[in-house]
């Protein structure tokens, strides 16, 4: 009789690992795809009966989920898609997980591919027609010289976004950054910290977000914020679907004159329920989507998928 596989709950966007490693993530497990936005008690739910997680979403992980992972196996799989495992944790659950010596894994970053096609998209020619063209191609178009004019605001100040302030730095005429703290590092290369969202998108021509769908940031970007940018602005989401909410991108759509709007995202990722709208704003020519073919999500979620296998396979988590 063929051993039953272990059940693990996949936690992320289906574009944080490419097609062929969730196929072959399933000759290891039987995988339990559950998306990224679950409260406590819906992940609490879906753990019963998992040995595991590999987590790319926002879930909080708590003492009673591991419980639930340690009543299946004394060492539970829990691997992060390339991001920072703290903040996805309460303090009870980190000292849970020393105590009881369950291993956290990481796939490691892949930051630097991001950072580097958002400043392709930022300082070099921007008309929302060669976006697809300008990350496909080996040769980029010169700097032009509006580039040298922009104010940019950079929402976010991880790994990604701490890369794309320091390329931006000295490219373009100024750039502001809001995160949770300040940077030392990047304030000492001339960008300015902002601790409010609403003030650090006032009167800029350029804004880019390399955060994470969380609880706190679903809709985190609103319309009057929108509004307070230059007009003709560009917003390049490099983050998730769900940082601007479908009503906020509906009344922006409205504006005159409008944003333009770059998601990193594919049709099939938006939920259902909101297909029509969002296929309309990009029949209108306000909103694009990545649609993976530009590498912000395409490379990334390739490379993160070999690494993730890769781990797999040394430390023989199955």
């Amino acid at each position: 009789m063929e051993k039953a596989k272990p059940r693990i709950i996949l936690s992320c966007d289906l574009k944080m690992l490419d097609l062929r490693t969730i196929r072959a993530l399933e000759e290891y497990y039987e995988l339990k795809h559950i998306g990224c936005t679950l409260d406590e008690k819906g992940l609490l739910e879906a753990s019963v009966g998992a040995w595991g997680i590999i987590i790319g979403g926002m879930e909080k992980i708590t003492v009673p989920v591991l419980e639930e992972f340690l009543k299946m196996t004394e060492n539970p799989i829990i691997i992060f898609l390339g991001i920072q495992h703290e903040t996805f944790f309460s303090e009870e659950a980190l000292s849970f997980c020393q105590i009881h010596k369950i291993t956290i894994h990481h796939t490691g970053e892949g930051a630097g591919q991001v950072a580097e096609q958002t400043l392709k998209i930022i300082l070099y020619e921007r008309p929302l027609e060669v976006y697809m063209q300008m990350a496909l191609s080996p040769s980029l178009r010169p700097l032009k010289e509006i580039a040298k004019r922009q104010k940019v605001a950079v929402i976010g100040a991880g790994h990604i976004g701490s890369l794309v302030i320091k390329g931006l730095v000295g490219k373009v005429k100024k750039v502001r950054y809001y995160a949770r703290t300040q940077k030392d590092e990047l304030d000492d290369l001339g960008a300015i910290f902002y601790g409010d969202l609403a003030e650090c998108l006032k009167g800029v021509d350029i804004a880019t977000i390399h955060l994470p769908l969380a609880w706190k940031t679903a809709g985190l970007i609103t319309l009057g914020m929108i509004k307070s940018m230059n007009p003709s602005s560009f917003i390049l989401n490099a983050a998730r679907h769900g940082i601007i909410s479908l009503d906020t991108l509906s009344e922006a759509a409205r504006l005159t004159p409008r944003p333009k709007v770059l998601e990193d995202a594919d049709i099939l990722e938006i939920p259902e329920e909101e297909r029509v709208k969002i296929t309309e704003m990009m029949e209108s020519g306000f909103l694009r989507l990545t649609g993976h073919t530009f590498a912000l999500g395409g490379l990334v979620s390739l490379d993160r998928g070999r690494r993730l296998l890769q781990l797999i396979e040394e430390k023989k988590l199955y």
